[in-house]
């Protein structure tokens, strides 16, 4: 999460591997360095402006990504949901505007402001992190609108 132009899909982008250039440090995946042909068969990238077809749901874009990867047919999107829940698989995502009952359900929160990491925890740990740090959040806001 973070404000437009924080740096949240340049981060993405190179976690995918489009962006190499100017990039530092090194990429961890599952305790190994990242290795992108290994990486490419566990992952999949949507981006926001790549939606298959624009008539899809969140939900359906991500399915039929799955099952590309899982080699499953678009139509038994059930089983594709079925095999996802058990592979067990995180979800990275990049998400404007949250509403507080979506936000609450995130198991964690990286927040992300002028392309530094600013807080990396449990949503329910934000608000108390950004009062700490003399950023108390008003009562008219939710946690995920104050921390853009």
């Amino acid at each position: 999460m973070g404000p437009s132009g924080a740096g949240k899909s340049t981060l993405l982008n190179i976690l995918a591997g489009y962006v190499t250039a100017g990039v530092k440090g090194r990429i961890i995946v599952n305790d190994r360095p990242r290795v992108m042909k290994e990486f490419n068969k566990m992952s999949a990238y949507i981006m926001q402006e790549d939606i298959v077809q624009p008539r899809l749901t969140v939900k359906e874009a991500m399915m039929f990504a799955a099952s590309l990867k899982l080699g499953t047919e678009i139509g038994q999107s059930k089983k594709a949901a079925v095999k996802i829940s058990r592979l067990d698989r995180t979800v990275i995502c990049t998400i404007h505007q949250p509403p507080a009952s979506l936000f609450q359900n995130f198991d964690q929160v990286y927040v992300v402001a002028k392309g530094y990491c600013v807080y990396n925890g449990s949503p329910a740990s934000l608000v108390p992190f950004l009062s700490k740090a003399h950023f108390p959040c008003p009562s008219t806001y939710t946690p995920a609108d104050y921390s853009k």
